[in-house]
């Protein structure tokens, strides 16, 4: 049985990324998001430990971060990596939490009124 570790709820979306690395950058898609991380849909195989500069499309406007991977496989969301973010701006952050407040509300009003209840005391 997986025991999940994260602090936050993970928030289900569907956001463009790109992933800045040299020589070139990779477009990607955000899967599922928390406060402190997201899960970034890509075939792509990292180390654990990298650290990768991002930009995330929100609707509110792109956010730019510095990530951290922390997991890279497969996953029922497919092939991806597991991201903690490591630096935001203070102005980023606060859309990037507001986006994710957001998200997290839409999927719970989907939830049973039980099971919202549950969650919403994490």
């Amino acid at each position: 049985m997986h025991v999940d570790r994260r602090s936050a709820i993970r928030a289900p979306c569907d956001l463009a990324a790109e992933w800045r690395r040299r020589p070139r950058s990779l477009t990607a898609r955000v899967r599922d998001l928390t406060c402190d991380g997201l899960f970034l849909g890509l075939p792509a195989v990292v180390p654990l430990g990298q650290i990768m500069d991002l930009v995330v499309a929100l609707p509110t406007g792109p956010v730019e971060l510095l990530g951290v991977s922390r997991f890279c496989g497969r996953t029922r969301m497919g092939r991806g990596i597991g991201i903690a973010i490591h630096a935001i701006a203070p102005d980023h952050r606060a859309r990037w939490d507001a986006h994710y407040q957001v998200a997290l509300e839409e999927m719970l009003r989907r939830m049973p009124d039980p099971v919202q209840r549950i969650l919403r005391r994490r």
